[in-house]
């Protein structure tokens, strides 16, 4: 089962489930290059080094909340719940590039 399938998918749900938040850095060398902001990040299910974190959250709190979201979401098959979440996340990065611009 995969993300996407419209079916559970236990491993990704235990991955997430496990809130693997990790603060990173501004400029923080990953997957497609440094990153923009410091903050609080989901480290992804492959490897940091494969793709970039999800975040940057504002508090640790609310990258592990996220995290448990997308453990719940994935569990339950819900693709819909998934992709919401992971615009929540690109909007964040998204922001954190514009301002990291701008500044």
């Amino acid at each position: 089962m995969t993300a996407g399938s419209g079916k559970p998918d236990p491993m990704l749900a235990e991955w997430f489930a496990r809130e693997p938040v990790v603060f990173y850095p501004a400029g923080e060398e990953l997957a497609d290059g440094p990153l923009a902001a410091a903050g609080w990040y989901v480290d992804p299910f492959c490897d940091p080094g494969c793709c970039r974190p999800d975040g940057p959250f504002p508090t640790e709190a609310e990258a592990r909340a996220w995290s448990r979201a997308l453990a719940s979401a994935y569990l339950k098959g819900d693709d819909a719940a998934c992709a919401a979440l992971r615009d929540e996340a690109l909007a964040l990065y998204a922001a954190a590039v514009k301002a990291a611009r701008e500044a």
